[in-house]
């Protein structure tokens, strides 16, 4: 929480043309407020960040915290186009997925916690939780090995986790057209509605596949 609200307050001075000289003459932003410049409006909480600093001079060490610079780990996170991501520990990510993305969609969540997953990362979880070489995920087998559980559980995933393109996860499949992605991955979801013992199993490589990607 601190270090976003550095980050918020300090973009004035972050952008590639600084939009002013001195932060606490910002006058779109809270910034002189929470230093106390400026009249704070009813809807800002500030008192939370000034009791994290633990400091009783709160504005004055708020000000040094917001001066001394942003995280750097944070900074790479926003360089990445993350504007929309969610911040902290997978507990804390897990806890935001039950408590606020019940009305959208699985893959609308994991671009907000998870916006660095892609089919790649999602090939190799699923060859790790089946202890398998990745090749035979994404290799067209007609061996012993043809139809192999988890390579139809991988591509369920791209599609699921991520709503992938047919024609990309197909790609990576060796397949020729996204219709037979499709096919596959539409058997993996009429399984999972009649079997619950393969649902529950869904759900652990799911939650493989997080962790992995955490």
């Amino acid at each position: 929480m601190l270090q976003l609200s550095r980050y918020i307050h300090r973009n004035p001075i972050e952008t590639q043309s600084p939009l002013v000289e001195d932060l606490a003459q910002s006058p779109w932003s809270s910034y002189p407020a929470c230093i106390g410049q400026a009249k704070a409006e009813p809807w800002l909480e500030c008192e939370y960040t000034y009791a994290v600093l633990g400091h009783r001079y709160k504005f004055k060490q708020y000000q040094r915290f917001v001066l001394g610079g942003n995280d750097e780990e944070l900074m790479t996170f926003y360089s990445k186009g993350n504007t929309a991501s969610v911040l902290g520990c997978p507990s804390f990510k897990a806890w935001v997925q039950t408590q606020y993305f019940t009305e959208v969609t699985r893959a609308a969540v994991i671009q907000q916690l998870q916006p660095e997953l892609d089919i790649t990362a999602i090939i190799a979880a699923v060859a790790a939780f089946y202890d398998c070489p990745i090749s035979q995920l994404t290799e067209v087998n007609k061996g012993p090995t043809k139809g192999f559980e988890g390579r139809k559980v991988a591509m369920y995933f791209c599609q699921e986790l991520l709503a992938a393109n047919l024609r990309d996860i197909a790609k990576h499949f060796q397949l020729g057209h996204g219709g037979s992605v499709s096919f596959i991955t539409h058997q993996i979801r009429q399984r999972q509605k009649s079997d619950k013992v393969f649902a529950q199993f869904l759900g652990e490589i799911f939650t493989f596949i997080m962790k992995q990607a955490a």
